[in-house]
């Protein structure tokens, strides 16, 4: 059975769960554009109640197969444990195993890191060249304490990110100097990411879930 397509609207499916954590699926439609947008949740269960600690939504074409990312949000005192990672890696699996088959994000994405971690599941631009041509590459970098920490190419695009929602309610920390060593990645918002293997893709889901 095809979960994507026989779910009904505001079910809740139970995806994926372990202990005292589960991930459920659900969907909705927006009736400005009338479009079935998809959710993945994240929940704890303390020993009395599930805590909804973080989500993922995306959509799905069911004619040409294909899902595009759109965002992710996990509660502020929980960020840093994991949850982003587990959601990314649910859509993932997700879609793979109900014929989904081609994976990418929205053309303009506004949390660097968040493609950084999808990056890691094998998603990337088509065009890798870039990177040293763009002006707009933002750096990720090392930092000690762990903190999300960038380091960008241009100062316009690090000015505005710095006047942007994100830059406060994530906590990035912005670097003015670069050092080669501590760079761990490189990401441009507004390329599409893909998911260039798909088996490769989801092997790494089985690590994370």
């Amino acid at each position: 059975m095809n979960i994507l397509k026989n779910l009904d609207y505001n079910e809740a499916y139970i995806f994926w769960a372990n202990k005292n954590e589960k991930i459920e699926l659900s969907k909705t439609l927006d009736k400005n554009t009338n479009h079935d947008y998809y959710f993945l949740k994240y929940y704890f269960h303390n020993g009395i109640e599930d805590i909804f600690l973080g989500y993922m939504y995306f959509f799905i074409d069911f004619n040409t197969k294909k899902s595009k990312y759109i965002g992710t949000k996990v509660n502020k005192e929980y960020r840093g444990q994991g949850i982003a990672t587990k959601l990314m890696a649910s859509w993932i699996k997700l879609c793979l195993d109900n014929d989904i088959l081609s994976l990418q994000t929205n053309r303009t994405q506004r949390k660097p890191y968040l493609l950084h971690l999808l990056k890691q599941f094998f998603f990337e631009i088509d065009n890798v060249t870039l990177y040293e041509t763009y002006p707009n590459v933002i750096y990720i970098c090392k930092n000690q304490d762990k903190q999300k920490t960038l380091y960008f190419k241009d100062d316009k695009q690090k000015q505005d990110f710095m006047n942007s929602s994100i830059y406060h309610s994530d906590d990035y920390l912005i670097s003015n100097n670069l050092n080669k060593e501590e760079i761990i990645d490189q990401v441009i918002l507004t390329k599409y990411y893909r998911l260039h293997d798909n088996e490769v893709g989801y092997t790494k889901t089985l690590h994370r879930l």
